[in-house]
């Protein structure tokens, strides 16, 4: 058994060998300096786990042997060394984490327990950012993303967003708050809607959104992954909305 003082001297020791510069930090730069920092590190790690092992020699009285012979210090250094390492891996390869069942087959791992869900029909939605470009063509069943930023915070800021989609019947399908990180009370909303930004009922419920924030950003419009489709409430259509702003064009030129 280590004693509690033998404990604390192999850890100090363990320490000492570890921080204090000597040619093994100088042979570290050396290898940073030519092979870059991922050599090194791995240069670093190999030192540091050797030393551990010497300290730990030390530490249980048996550091007479390792003066004697300097293979001895070599060989002790290199096989603790490669078995901390060994640990080290074993330690990574035997991490766990929840994943679909395709992610077995995808990157060799093993299934531990399956189906540790709680909700049968919980699913994971995963979104593709790429930079600003050609938009996808509508399909009916879509979907568009925008992150509204309030003017103000003020009763009323977030019902006036709502108001903007209600009163032109397009569904949201996410709201979300976050706080912008300008100052204590400033918020923009991470939007979802149904619906795509060449719709009409879309497309003015995003220049409504434009006259009551202070910014708007548009995410995207994209088609729908889960197979649903887009209800579109009486009154709301493509052709209900050219229809109203024609009556309206004829009402502003006089025209009945």
């Amino acid at each position: 058994m280590i004693s509690g003082a033998q404990l604390l001297g192999f850890m100090a020791a363990s320490l000492v060998m570890i921080i204090i510069p000597g040619p093994g930090v100088l042979f570290v730069i050396g290898r940073a300096l030519a092979h870059g920092r991922r050599t090194a590190l791995a240069t670093a790690v190999g030192h540091a786990a050797g030393n551990f092992v010497v300290a730990a020699f030390v530490a249980v009285g048996l550091g007479a042997i390792l003066q004697r012979s300097a293979t001895a210090f070599v060989v002790v250094k290199v096989i603790g060394a490669a078995y901390l390492v060994w640990l080290g891996i074993q330690a990574i390869r035997h991490r766990k984490s929840l994943a679909g069942a395709f992610a077995a087959d995808r990157y060799g791992l093993a299934v531990i327990a399956p189906d540790v869900h709680d909700r049968a029909s919980a699913v994971t939605r995963f979104v593709v950012v790429s930079p600003p470009g050609p938009l996808p063509a509508r399909t009916g069943a879509d979907r568009t993303s925008v992150a509204a930023f309030l003017a103000e915070d003020h009763p009323g800021a977030l019902l006036e967003i709502l108001t903007e989609f209600a009163v032109r019947g397009v569904n949201l399908t996410t709201i979300q708050s976050r706080p912008t990180g300008d100052r204590l009370g400033q918020y923009y909303f991470f939007i979802d809607c149904e619906g795509h930004v060449d719709d009409a009922r879309v497309g003015e419920a995003l220049m409504g959104l434009r006259r009551v924030c202070r910014e708007v950003r548009f995410l995207g419009s994209y088609a729908r992954c889960d197979g649903g489709s887009t209800h579109v409430r009486p009154g709301t259509s493509d052709g209900e909305f050219a229809d109203a702003a024609a009556w309206l064009g004829r009402l502003r030129f006089g025209r009945p």
